[in-house]
Formats: structure tokens, sequence, C-alpha cells
């Protein structure tokens, strides 16, 4: 009986790279204005496919290719491997900042893949070679070799550090910025990369098992790999799909529509009467939704006519009036005996860096200094 060309983990790798040639082909046409992000996750899925294919072509004894395809399959796996971090890393970048767009200076990102590349070809660098199937290596070309499968092995997960670092300081920006935001979007965002990180430090990690241990015991890891790989091309384009369009919803009331030049005074009042006479700005948890719903409005025009009228997004509006709430309690005699930790929750803050950042801004001193002295703060 001949000896079938794919096995069951070849397969996944074919699955991996029919479904990420079709998700990213279905990029142009999903369902969210944010074109750079789109585009730099089709080249995302692109590498994935290009990665899964040539590992396939690369590793699979059954197929054989000329001299010309084992260099461009080389080139490509390389290539591919290479520029899967940094497209990871400008997606993240794409979706968590507000107006993100590439800029001269981001193609110093290509100076390692341009320099490999150069490597390569220097080398002569083939499928043979990466494989380590030849019948004469001088140990320096070996460790040559050596140097370039750990180079981009390493690169994709200094770029997933790099993602998790930008979630990190996107999420601490939102919180010191908001009141409160919606951490399910951001947390699943932070586990899929993780998951990338996971996946990328795998192989790091089959790599360096193959040079220490058997053969066989880097080729596990390496399968477990490919299936770990298929399942997160799946779950990124899900959450593409379900939560990008909320990641930066906490100051979307900052993107408001244009209104009537006659703004409404019944929704004016409402709003007045819900900070002046029902205070619902102590609500450490508020959001504009809450807000709206005290005054029996609706939230978009609240955020509208906020926006317009007052010259600012609801968080920082709300905020002011928590600033103001704090000095009246830190000037006050009576409230003493309260530290100003206690008095910021007192005032509607949820957040110690927050509230120091929004006190400071508006009055120009420390809570503490003004404390010290109510008459220090600044005046416009």
């Amino acid at each position: 009986m001949d000896t079938p060309i794919f096995n069951i983990h070849d397969v996944i790798l074919i699955m991996t790279f029919a479904v990420s040639g079709a998700l990213a082909l279905m990029q142009p046409v999903v369902p969210d204005s944010n074109r750079l992000a789109k585009g730099v996750l089709a080249i995302f899925y692109i590498c994935i496919a290009i990665d899964a294919v040539c590992t396939l072509l690369l590793w699979n004894d059954q197929i054989h290719h000329s001299e010309f395809t084992s260099y461009v399959i080389a080139y490509f796996f390389v290539l591919a491997s290479l520029i899967k971090g940094a497209a990871l890393y400008f997606y993240i970048l794409a979706i968590t900042r507000e107006n993100f767009s590439l800029q001269l200076t981001d193609a110093l990102h290509l100076v390692p893949v341009s320099l490999c590349l150069l490597l390569l070809v220097a080398l002569r660098v083939n499928t043979d070679v990466l494989r380590f199937d030849l019948d004469e290596i001088s140990p320096a070309f070996e460790r040559a070799i050596h140097g370039i499968w750990y180079f981009i092995k390493i690169m994709p997960v200094v770029y997933a550090v790099a993602a998790l670092v930008g979630l990190r300081w996107y999420r601490q920006q939102l919180r010191e910025r908001y009141s409160s935001i919606s951490d399910v979007p951001i947390d699943w965002l932070n586990y899929l990369v993780i998951g990338f990180l996971f996946s990328w430090m795998w192989t790091l990690a089959a790599n360096i098992l193959g040079n220490i241990s058997s053969l066989s015991t880097a080729e596990v890891v390496g399968l477990a790999n490919n299936y770990i790989n298929f399942v997160l091309a799946i779950a990124l384009f899900a959450y593409s799909i379900a939560y990008v369009k909320t990641l930066l919803r906490a100051g979307a009331d900052n993107q408001s529509a244009e209104m009537p030049d006659k703004t409404s005074e019944i929704l004016l009042e409402k709003i007045r009467s819900g900070i002046e006479l029902q205070k619902l700005y102590l609500n450490q948890s508020l959001t504009i939704e809450e807000f709206s719903n005290e005054i029996a409005a609706p939230y978009r025009e609240v955020s509208n006519t906020i926006n317009k009228h007052f010259n600012t997004n609801f968080f920082e509006f709300i905020n002011r009036y928590r600033v103001e709430e704090a000095k009246r309690m830190l000037a006050d005699s009576a409230y003493d005996s309260l530290s100003i930790l206690e008095i910021l929750h007192e005032s509607g803050f949820n957040s110690k860096s927050a509230f120091q950042r929004f006190f400071k801004r508006l009055t120009g001193v420390s809570p503490r200094a003004f404390r010290k002295n109510p008459m220090s703060v600044k005046t416009d």
C-alpha cells in the first residue's frame, strides 16, 4: 500500500491555510469602518496561511519540489514568520488607538525582515538547509542557520509582548480618563494575544528541544502548536466581529452627531436636575446609560447635549462635579477625620489615579496641598 501524502496533522495545516486565507479575503466586506485594522488583520491572516502551507511543504517528506520552489518556500516561510508578529502588534494599535495611522518611521519594522532576507540570499538558504538535510555542513554555517531559526521564532514573541504592553497601557488610559469602563472586550483581546504569545513561545520551545533533545519530542510539541494556531485564528476573527466596535465605546460619547442649533431646554433642565438635585455623579460606577435612565432621556441625546452645550464628554462633565464635591469636603473641617482616599470615594471617584489626575488638572494642586491650603487653588 502506498504511503499517504498527508496525515491527520497535515490536514490541520491545510485547514489552517484554507481558513486563514478565507478570513483574509473576507476582511474587505467585514462591517467595520476601520480600514487600517482590516488591512493589517488581512496581512496577519495571510501570514498565518503562508506559515501553515510552508510548514507543510517544509516538513512533509512525501512532497518533493524543485530547486527553485525550495528557495521560494524557505523565503516565504521566513517572511511569514517575521511579519505575523508585527501584523498582530499593529492590529492591536489600530483598534485601541483613536485615529491611529501608520507613519514613515513604522517602516523601521521592516529592517529585521530585510536583513534576514539578505542573509538567506547570502547563505543560499533553501528548504534543505532549513531542515539541516545536507551531507556536509560546517560548524559556522550550522550556527548561522540555528541563528536564523531562533530569530524568526523570537521576533513574534517580542511583538506579542509589545502588544500586551500596549493593551495594558490602553486599559490604564481608559481607567484614568473614564469613570466606568467595560473590561470584557479588553479582557478577551488580552486572552487572545496571550494565546498567540503562548503559541509562539511553544514553537520557540520546539526549536530549542530539537537542538537539545530528541527530534521526536520537538515534533510532538510542534504538532500540538498547529492545532493551537488553528483555534486562535478562528477565535481572533470571531472577536473582530463581536467586540472591536466596542473597544472605544467608553469614548464614543465624545464623537457625537451634529445637533440642531436650538438646544432642548427641557433636556438641559433634566441634566441639571440629575446633577444638582439627584447628585447622580456620586455613583462611582455611573455610566451614561444609567444617568440617562435616571433622568428619563435617550442616552444619545444626553451625550450630544453635553458635548454641544458644555463642550466636553460625559465622563469629563461628571468628574468636574466630583472634583467640586471633593473640594468642598477637603475644605470643610467637618471632614477632617476622613482620609483623602475616603473622600475620593465619597465624591464619586472609584480610582485614586483618576482622582489625582482630574483634581490637579482642574485645580492646579494636589488634593493634599488643597486640603492644607484651600486658597491655593488656581483661578482661571
